[in-house]
């Protein structure tokens, strides 16, 4: 089959597939025409491809080296450990942004600037916690100037 309904079936632009091609997801394999042909084994390295890279939110080069029959398995757990990892991470990192804008609609100070539990977050969430000894945020930004 060529290019064009491979990539409508995954929903995914021909572009995307040249791009997996160079970036070496992909095989380069080719009818006798020079253009591109994608048996059964293909449209299932395609959809491999599409799980890791955009289901899985893997960047290309680490989706390639999942993908690859080339790379020994140790590689590729490894990478796949990784990714969980920096998932994980990333899910920390977006349940505090919730918590955080979840806050603002519940707190009952207006402005939310006002908010007691402020002092805490900035202490617990930015750069000015760096500074435990700091008593306020400007004694906080003196310390880093320094």
């Amino acid at each position: 089959m060529p290019i064009g309904p491979a990539a409508a079936l995954y929903e995914v632009a021909t572009s995307t597939l040249r791009w997996w091609e160079r970036e070496g997801v992909l095989g380069t394999d080719r009818g006798a025409d020079g253009r591109r042909r994608y048996g059964e084994e293909e449209l299932r390295l395609i959809g491999f491809a599409y799980l890791c890279h955009v289901v899985g939110l893997m960047p290309l080069d680490k989706t390639a080296i999942v993908v690859s029959a080339a790379v020994e398995r140790e590689k590729w757990q490894r990478t796949v450990t990784e990714e969980i990892a920096a998932l994980a991470a990333r899910i920390d990192d977006l349940t505090a942004a919730r918590e955080c804008l979840q806050h603002l609609l519940t707190c009952t100070s207006d402005p939310p600037v006002d908010c007691p539990h402020l002092d805490a977050e900035l202490i617990r969430r930015t750069p000015a916690g760096r500074f435990p000894t700091a008593t306020n945020l400007s004694a906080a930004a003196h310390e880093a100037a320094h």
